[in-house]
């Protein structure tokens, strides 16, 4: 019986890493990723997709080695996300927006309802998080007071990422530049990288505009457009990395920018991977940036 057991374990390991190595493994014979969190994903009231991911640990920015790396990615230090969370599996999409928000910022408005939501700035990203735990009774997760906004990270409502959050959930416990593999095309010229088109609408693929979302293959948890598309507004203000491990970071206390991840529809290859760091001023809107949420289950 325990030479059975052991075989029988030897077997799943085998299928989970040829899975890892197989692109599109993880989803479903519909083409929907499987549920690989601990437990189901949830569709909430705006039909936004929430995934469950596992609490663990992971090596947050890139290591010296990484082709298109920058200097603010580094260094590498392990995080610990010990939140039960779950997080949109695709960018708020313009949909959504409206139902939420009734109005229609965005500049490449005839792309669709289906297309990510932009020309938002951080603040409107905060407003809509709110306005969304309103609308399903949930407890806000933000105190705004003109331009001082303040987080309740005990909150069960909607809210933006942290800067650690959002890269946990793109590299989905992968250690490659992008979920797919590493990213090869990394000089000033925009150019064709094979593994960010499998993943990501960026400057070679995108025809300079937005693109509906869940159109390409998600990551290894079911999560769509980490790269691409719209860089996504998270909560942390701006500043270098700490080399100290950390446990759920919140990010820096101030700052003049907050930070953006995940590249868009006119960057290059090496500016959409799951370590590339990008800020603004919370005010600025652009047709760029858009943003996910997350929040507690």
């Amino acid at each position: 019986m325990r030479g059975r057991f052991r075989l029988s374990a030897v077997v799943v390991l085998m299928i989970l890493v040829g899975c890892l190595l197989t692109p599109g493994c993880g989803k479903s014979k519909s083409g929907a990723p499987s549920e690989l969190g601990p437990g189901p994903s949830r569709t909430n009231s705006i039909g936004d997709r929430m995934i469950p991911f596992p609490s663990t640990s992971f090596l947050m920015g890139s290591p010296e080695n990484e082709g298109g790396r920058k200097g603010d990615e580094g260094p590498q230090h392990r995080v610990t996300i010990r939140r039960n969370l779950m997080m949109g599996s695709t960018e708020i999409t313009q949909g959504q927006w409206k139902r939420v928000m009734s109005d229609a910022p965005s500049q490449f408005s005839s792309c669709g309802e289906n297309c990510p939501v932009e020309n938002v700035s951080w603040f409107d990203a905060i407003d809509f998080c709110n306005k969304l735990s309103d609308l399903e009774k949930l407890g806000r997760c933000y105190t705004v007071e003109g331009e001082k906004v303040s987080w309740d990270p005990r909150c069960m409502g909607y809210r933006l990422p942290t800067e650690a959050e959002w890269e946990y959930a793109a590299r989905a416990m992968s250690t490659t530049a992008v979920a797919s593999g590493p990213v090869y095309s990394v000089g000033d010229q925009c150019a064709e990288d094979m593994k960010v088109s499998l993943m990501g609408w960026y400057c070679e693929s995108s025809n300079k505009q937005t693109h509906p979302v869940a159109k390409l293959q998600a990551n290894f948890w079911g999560m769509y457009d980490m790269y691409g598309n719209v860089s996504e507004w998270v909560w942390d203000w701006y500043a270098e990395y700490q080399a100290a491990a950390a446990v759920d970071p919140p990010g820096p206390a101030s700052g003049a920018k907050r930070v953006v991840r995940g590249g868009n529809w006119s960057d290059l290859p090496r500016d959409c991977r799951s370590a590339a760091r990008a800020a603004f001023p919370p005010g600025d809107r652009k047709s760029t940036v858009g943003f996910r949420v997350i929040r507690m289950w």
